[in-house]
């Protein structure tokens, strides 16, 4: 927590104002344990590059999970 916010709470806003994508559908895809998990590695990028990244990952946990 940074200054009583969340840093993923601003990086949710901004996927939100840039894809127009329904905040529901954004948690769906990137809940905050996947945030955490992977701040160090997206906190660098840009943070298009980084939602991109996120939508790739749900996408690879979403077929794994399918293929049990």
């Amino acid at each position: 927590m940074i200054g009583g916010i969340e840093p993923e709470s601003s990086a949710y806003r901004y996927w939100h104002i840039l894809t127009k994508e329904p905040s529901r559908e954004i948690y769906t895809r990137a809940p905050a344990k996947t945030m955490n998990t992977n701040y160090l590695m997206f906190h660098t990028m840009a943070p298009e590059l980084a939602i991109e990244d996120l939508k790739e990952l749900h996408q690879q946990n979403k077929h794994s999970k399918n293929k049990k």
